[in-house]
C-alpha cells in the first residue's frame, strides 16, 4: 500500500522470528510495547517475501471503519497474499477493529494477515473462520544476548565481548529500543569508554530519556505517570505494597492499566505481582530523584525499605536501603539472613564498595560469574567471599560452591558429594558408571539422565526423567531437566525447537546465561548457517560452542574433520575424553575415512561411550544401532550415509512372524499388528522385560529377578513390587486378554517369557545355533558345523543389551555371549579354511576381530585366510592391525 511501507528492513535479521512468521496462511498477531521492533521484524519479512506484500500503517482517520475498511479491499484487489496492519493499537476497542475482524471471518482478507499493535486485539480468535492463529509477544521480540554481540559486530560495526553483550542485555531486558539508543549514546566511542557506560547504565541518557517521553510516557494520565514515578522504588509490584506506601485503595487497577497499555509494565503471575521494565524503571528513579531532590528520595527509599522488611523481600529492601544509604541497616539485613538471599541482580544495584566489603555480595558476584560460565573469576571471587566471612556459615558455603568451581577447572571431582560431580565425571570418561543411581533426589536423577544422553542412551535418559524426575530446587537444575528433555526429544526424532528457544528465553530472563548460550548452540545446529554464540572467559562454553559449530557443518552437508579435530583438542584439554570420543567419531564420519573410523571406535570403546562408538561404526558403514535408540538411524538418514554392512537379526523379521524380539546389539521387540514401545513402561517393569527377553523360552527364579530389581528392599513388599510389574508387563504385550496371560507364564517359582510358533528371537538363535554345532561336531558332520556356526554367528548382532551398562544382572552374560560368540566365529575360520574357502574364511576371522579384538588366534586366521586367498595387501594390513594391538597391550610383535 503506497506511503505507508518501511523503506529498508534494516537491523539484525533473526532465524528464529522469521521462522515464527513463515506460515502458508493464517493470521499472526506482533503485539509489544513501543520499541520492541514490531515494525522491523515484518519490514524484513515482506521483503524476503516472494509475492507482493500489502502494508498499511493505521493512523487516527483509519478509525472510521467504512474508510479502513475500503483501503483494505483495495489492497486485496491488487493482488496481494499478504497483508501487514501495523500501528494496530490505533484501531483497537473501536468500530474500525470490528470491521477487521469482519472482513477476516468472511475470507476477504489474503490468507496470509499479519497485525502488530502494543495492545492486544480483541478478535475473537477462536472462531474457526478466523484460521490458524499466532502470537509473538514482547518475549519473543527481546534480543537474546548472542543476537546483542551480533547486532554490535555485525550491523552497528562496534564490537562487545560477550561478557559485556551479557551484562548489556540483561540490563536493557534485551529491548531492541533500548539497545539501539545505547548505541546511539556511545557510538564512536572506544570500547574501554563502552564498556564503562555499560556499568553505570543509567536512566539520564537525553536519547533513552526523550524516547520514553515519547513513545510511552506522554500517552499516560498524569495520575499513572506519577503512580510509576513514586512505585518505582520497588523491584516487584504488588497492589498490597503500592497502596501501603501511596496510602491509596486503587494500586491494582492501575497497575492492570498500565499492562493493558503495555506501558513497559508486565505480570506474569495473572495480576498478583508486576514489575517494570528495567530500562523504564532507571528512567523513573532518575526522574523521582529529580522531584524529591537527593534528601527526598533517601528517605523515600527508606519507607519503601521498611514496607519491604516487613514483607519478608530481604533482598529487595537490602537494595532499597542501600538506595536511601542506610548502610547500618543493609547490613543488619545481611548479617541476620543466615543465607545468600541477595542474588546477583540486586548486588548490581548495590554500589561497588559495598559489595567488596560484604561476604554475602561476594558470594551472589561470584555465583553470577557462576552462571555465566566465568569459572577462573568466580573461584577468586568464592575466595574473596571465605576471606571476608567471620560467620562460619558463609565459609562453608563459599568454600563449597569453590569447590565445585575448581572441580570444572581440573581438580578431581568427588561423585559423592554433589550431582555436578557425577556430571563432570560423567564428562571424564565411562559416563555409564556415572549413570548409576546415587539417590532419589531430583538433582541425582538428573546426573544419571545427564550421564545417560553422554553415553548415547538418549531414550533412557528420557525416561529417567519422564517417570522419577520432579521439577528441582533452583533455577539452574530447573533449567537443565528441561533442556535434557528437549535434546532427547531431538535425537528422538521430535521438533524440540520450540522447547529449545523458550528455554533459552528463561535462562536469559533468570540469570542463567550459560544455559542460554547452550540452547543458542543447539540452535546453530538446527539452523543451517545460523552463528553459534561465542563464550570468552568460558572454555566449557567455548567447548560447546565449538562442537555445535563443527556438527552443525555435518548436518548441512559440509563436513570438516579438521573443526572436530579441534574439537576433540579443547576436549582433551579439559579432560573431557567423552566429548573427544563423541568429537572423533563425528570427524570420522566427515572425513569419510574408514582408517578414521577405526582409531576412532577403538577410542570410542576405549572411553566407554557407545553412542560415539555407534558414530564411528556408522562411519564405516556398520550396525549402528545403541541400545534401540533411534538417533542413530535417524542420524544416518539425515547424511545419506551409507547402509549398515552388518547383518542385523532384526532386519531379517517378516509380517508373517508373530513376534520379533532382539537383545543383542540393542533391544526391540516387534509384534505383528500391534504397536508396541517398551520405553513407555516404568523403568523397572521395563528392566524386568529385558532380563526375561535376554532368557527368553527359559524359566528365570523369582530371587533372580527380586536381586536384579529390588536389590535393597524386603522380600515381601519386593514381591508384590514383582507382581504388579509383571502385571503391567502382561497388560503391556497382550492388552485385553482375559484369561491368562500366554506370553508371559508363570512356572512354580519362575516366570518365562515364552516365544509363539513362529516367533524369532536372537538369543534363542544364538544359543541353538551353538547347541547344533556341538552336536555336529559330536558327530563329525563338517556341512552341519559349518551352517551351525554361520547361524550363530549371524544371529549374534552385538553386545547383549548394550544400554543397560554394567548392571550386575546383564554384565556376566554378556561378556559369556560375547566369548562364545568370537570362539565362534573363529571356529568357522577355520571350518572354511579346511574347506578352502578363503574367503568365506577371511570374513569369519574379521568377525571374530570385531567381537573381540584380543584373539591372538583371530589374527592369524585372518592373515592365513587373507593369504590363501592372494590378497596380499589384505594380510599385509591385517599384519599391521594386529601388531596394532599388541603394542596397545605393551606386547612386543
Amino acid at each position: 500500500m503506497a506511503g505507508a511501507r518501511p523503506g529498508a528492513a534494516a537491523g539484525l535479521v533473526r532465524a528464529r522470528l522469521i521462522a515464527c512468521l513463515d506460515r502458508p496462511a493464517g493470521l499472526t498477531l506482533v503485539v509489544a510495547p513501543a520499541g520492541s521492533g514490531k515494525t522491523t521484524l515484518l519490514a524484513q519479512y515482506a521483503a524476503a517475501a516472494a509475492e507482493p506484500v500489502a502494508w498499511h500503517r493505521l493512523a487516527p482517520e483509519d478509525t472510521d471503519p467504512q474508510r479502513l475498511a475500503a483501503r483494505l479491499r483495495a489492497a486485496v484487489a491488487a493482488g496481494a497474499g499478504t497483508l501487514v496492519l501495523d500501528d494496530f493499537d490505533v484501531a483497537v476497542g473501536t468500530a474500525a477493529e470490528r470491521a477487521v475482524e469482519d472482513l477476516l471471518t468472511s475470507g476477504t482478507l489474503p490468507p496470509r494477515v499479519f497485525v502488530a499493535s502494543r495492545r492486544l486485539p480483541s478478535f475473537n480468535v477462536s472462531r474457526a473462520e478466523v484460521g490458524d492463529v499466532a502470537i509473538v509477544t514482547a518475549d519473543d521480540l527481546r534480543f537474546r544476548s548472542w543476537e546483542v554481540e551480533r547486532l554490535f559486530g555485525d550491523v552497528y560495526a562496534e564490537p562487545l565481548p560477550p561478557a559485556d553483550a551479557a551484562v548489556l542485555t540483561r540490563r536493557t531486558e534485551g529491548w531492541a529500543a533500548g539497545l539501539h539508543l545505547f548505541h546511539l549514546s556511545t557510538a564512536g566511542r572506544p570500547l574501554g569508554d563502552r564498556r564503562r557506560a555499560i556499568g553505570s547504565l543509567s536512566g539520564r541518557s537525553r536519547f533513552a530519556r526523550a524516547y520514553l517521553a515519547r513513545t510511552v510516557l506522554d500517552d499516560l494520565p498524569e495520575e499513572l505517570r506519577e503512580f510509576l514515578r513514586l512505585t518505582c522504588v520497588f523491584g516487584v509490584l504488588t497492589a498490597a505494597r503500592c497502596d501501603r506506601l501511596l496510602g491509596s485503595a486503587d494500586a491494582q487497577r492501575r497497575l492492570e492499566e498500565l499492562e493493558r497499555r503495555q506501558a513497559l509494565t508486565t505480570s506474569d503471575d495473572d495480576g498478583r505481582t508486576f514489575r517494570y521494565h528495567e530500562v523504564l524503571r532507571r528512567h523513573l528513579e532518575t526522574a523521582l530523584l529529580e522531584d524529591l531532590g537527593e534528601a527526598g528520595a533517601r528517605d523515600w527509599y527508606a519507607t519503601a525499605a521498611g514496607l519491604l522488611e516487613d514483607d519478608g523481600a530481604v533482598a529487595e529492601a537490602v537494595v532499597a536501603y542501600a538506595r536511601a544509604e542506610r548502610w547500618p541497616d543493609v547490613t543488619r539485613l545481611l548479617r541476620g539472613a543466615g543465607d545468600p538471599v541477595v542474588g546477583a541482580g540486586e548486588a548490581e544495584r548495590i554500589p561497588a564498595r559495598l559489595v567488596e566489603e560484604s561476604p554475602w555480595l561476594s558470594l551472589a558476584v561470584a555465583r553470577r560469574a557462576v552462571a555465566d560460565g566465568r569459572l577462573a573469576e568466580a573461584r577468586e571471587r568464592y575466595r574473596h567471599a571465605e576471606s571476608l566471612a567471620a560467620d562460619p556459615r558463609v565459609r562453608r558455603v563459599a568454600a563449597a560452591e569453590r569447590r565445585l568451581a575448581d572441580v570444572w577447572l581440573g581438580a578431581p571431582e568427588r561423585p559423592d558429594l554433589h550431582w555436578l560431580d557425577r556430571v563432570r565425571a560423567a564428562l571424564r570418561r565411562s559416563p555409564l558408571d556415572a549413570a548409576e543411581p546415587r539417590g532419589e533426589r531430583p538433582e541425582d536423577v538428573l546426573a544419571s539422565a545427564v550421564a545417560l544422553l553422554l553415553a548415547g542412551q538418549a531414550g533412557d535418559a528420557a525416561a529417567l526423567l519422564r517417570d522419577r524426575c520432579p521439577v528441582p530446587d533452583g533455577e539452574f537444575a530447573a533449567l537443565a531437566v528441561r533442556l535434557v528433555t528437549a535434546v532427547c526429544a531431538a535425537l528422538d526424532g521430535a521438533a524440540a525447537a520450540p522447547a529449545v528457544e523458550r528455554i533459552g528465553a528463561d535462562a536469559e530472563r533468570t540469570g542463567v546465561p550459560w544455559v542460554a548460550r547452550a540452547c543458542a548452540a543447539l540452535a546453530a545446529c538446527r539452523d543451517a548457517g545460523a552463528p553459534a554464540p561465542e563464550a570468552a572467559d568460558d572454555p566449557w562454553g567455548a567447548l560447546l560452542v565449538a562442537f555445535a559449530t563443527a556438527l552443525a557443518g555435518l548436518l548441512r552437508g559440509e563436513g570438516d574433520a579438521a573443526a572436530f579435530a579441534a574439537v576433540a583438542g579443547r576436549a582433551t584439554a579439559l579432560e573431557a575424553g567423552t566429548v573427544a570420543a563423541w568429537a572423533a567419531a563425528f570427524g570420522a564420519l566427515a572425513a569419510g575415512d574408514p582408517a578414521a573410523a577405526r582409531r576412532a571406535e577403538a577410542a570410542a570403546r576405549a572411553a566407554g561411550v557407545p553412542g560415539a562408538r555407534a558414530v564411528a561404526l556408522l562411519a564405516r558403514g556398520d550396525d549402528a544401532e545403541v541400545g534401540g535408540e533411534r538417533w542413530p538411524a535417524l542420524l544416518r538418514a539425515r547424511l545419506g550415509a551409507p547402509a549398515c554392512a552388518v547383518p542385523s537379526p532384526a532386519a531379517d523379521v517378516r509380517e508373517d512372524r508373530p513376534l520379533a524380539l532382539r537383545c543383542l546389539g540393542g533391544f526391540s521387540l516387534d509384534v505383528v499388528g500391534r504397536d508396541l514401545d517398551w520405553r513407555l513402561l516404568r523403568p523397572r517393569a521395563a528392566t524386568a522385560l529385558r532380563l526375561l527377553a535376554m532368557h527368553a523360552g527359559l524359566p528365570v527364579h523369582r530371587e533372580t529377578l527380586l536381586a536384579a530389581l529390588w536389590p535393597d528392599v524386603p522380600v515381601a513388599p519386593a514381591t508384590h513390587n514383582l507382581q504388579v510389574a509383571v502385571s503391567s508387563l502382561r497388560s503391556f504385550l497382550e492388552p485385553g486378554q482375559t484369561r491368562g496371560s500366554t506370553l508371559l507364564v508363570r512356572q512354580g517359582d519362575a516366570y518365562a517369557l515364552v516365544l509363539p510358533e513362529g516367533a524369532v528371537a536372537d538369543v534363542v538363535t544364538f544359543r541353538d545355533g551353538l547347541r547344533d554345532a556341538q552336536r555336529a561336531r559330536a558327530e563329525g558332520d563338517a556341512d552341519a558345523l559349518r551352517a551351525a556356526l554361520r547361524a550363530a554367528v549371524a544371529a549374534y548382532g552385538g553386545d547383549l543389551l548394550p544400554g543397560d551398562g554394567p548392571a550386575e544382572w546383564v554384565a556376566a552374560e554378556r561378556d559369556r555371549l560375547r566369548t562364545l560368540a568370537a570362539s565362534a566365529a573363529a571356529e568357522l575360520a577355520e571350518v572354511e579354511l579346511a574347506a578352502a574357502r578363503c574367503d568365506e574364511a577371511a570374513a569369519a576371522a574379521a568377525r571374530s576381530i570385531e567381537i573381540d579384538r584380543f584373539l591372538d588366534g583371530s589374527w592369524r586366521l585372518l592373515v592365513d585366510a587373507c593369504t590363501r586367498a592372494g590378497d596380499a595387501a589384505a594380510a599385509e594390513r591385517a599384519r599391521r592391525r594386529y601388531a596394532d594391538v599388541l603394542h596397545d597391550l605393551g606386547v612386543r610383535p
